[in-house]
């Protein structure tokens, strides 16, 4: 009788120590040997999971992006006593947290992204693809926070991008420029959430 491989599973694994791959060596730095290696795996047995190192990262990156995505659905479901604005701020303060941990990370989607804008990729829909969940949870705060009269009258799509535009400048601090600061960038969220506030 042969092994039974649970090939979900082995595809979970491949992906995730892929990614730690990444963020050691950045996206340029990792060859399609390097990925089989770090995955115990002949070539030829990984191309049964994947035909290129770009559909590895891609795919890398969805996953963490929808494990991310059902942490912050959790973070607001856990907390239905709090305020909108409190859930809110919990929501943004752990994005701050996961872009500060994952700085080297960062640097490789950074350079990926690159990459593939220089190859005539839409390199706006795929990250706009890859941060759906995220901006879906900010609009649906904001929504509530409207709707029980502790926000402004917005829209809150508009105001969801703006707000999103806060990661990305961290994000960029954190990878590219390395002038970020954690705090001040925490700050800058729970600012922007009170400016939405009604006043009294």
């Amino acid at each position: 009788m042969g092994i039974v491989v649970d090939h979900d599973a082995r595809r979970r694994e491949i992906l995730q120590k892929s990614l730690s791959l990444f963020a050691d060596f950045g996206y340029p730095g990792v060859t399609y040997q390097q990925l089989a290696e770090r995955c115990g795996l002949a070539r030829t047995a990984l191309y049964k999971y994947f035909p290129g190192k770009r559909e590895i990262f891609d795919s890398a990156i969805s996953q963490m992006v929808k494990e991310l995505a059902e942490e912050f659905r959790s973070t607001v479901n856990q907390h239905p006593e709090l305020q909108a604005s409190q859930k809110l701020e919990l929501v943004m303060i752990q994005v701050m947290h996961l872009l500060f941990e994952h700085g080297k990370l960062l640097q490789a989607i950074t350079e990926y992204l690159i990459a593939q804008r220089r190859q005539g990729d839409n390199v706006a829909r795929k990250v706009r693809r890859h941060t759906m969940a995220l901006r879906r949870t900010i609009v649906k705060l904001l929504r509530e926070g409207m709707d029980n009269g502790e926000f402004k009258t917005m829209r809150c799509d508009f105001i969801g991008d703006v707000l999103y535009g806060i990661f990305e400048s961290a994000a960029l601090r954190v990878a590219v420029v390395d002038t970020a600061d954690m705090d001040t960038m925490i700050n800058s969220c729970k600012v922007a959430i009170e400016a939405l506030k009604k006043e009294g």
